[in-house]
């Protein structure tokens, strides 16, 4: 996906602030990927240390978003860290516990 890598690029070599409000719309990038359905972009963002809990200008978060818009793999990514205490679950462990549920 081309928008993710281009999200790589800003973040890992650009130096881009995951937790930047200072867009002309004050979204975090996270909010924005929530409310977007850009799930790759949001877990791209959680690892590199997204703050699940920062607001819009309205004082909205990325979780009422997601949920608003009916992006549900952006629920389940942003659900899994919020109730992890704000702290990014590692990819291999979101799978881990959605395979133990379905079993």
């Amino acid at each position: 996906d081309g928008f993710l890598s281009v999200s790589e690029t800003l973040i890992d070599e650009g130096g881009a602030d995951v937790n930047s409000d200072e867009a002309d719309n004050e979204q975090p990038p996270l909010v924005w990927a929530a409310a977007a359905g850009e799930v790759d972009c949001v877990r791209l963002l959680l690892r590199r240390k997204a703050n699940v809990h920062q607001t819009d200008a309205d004082g909205k978060s990325a979780l009422y978003y997601a949920n608003l818009h009916g992006n549900e793999d952006c629920v389940a990514a942003l659900s899994d860290t919020w109730s992890n205490g704000g702290a990014p679950m590692r990819l291999a462990d979101d799978a881990e516990k959605r395979a133990s549920a379905v079993a």
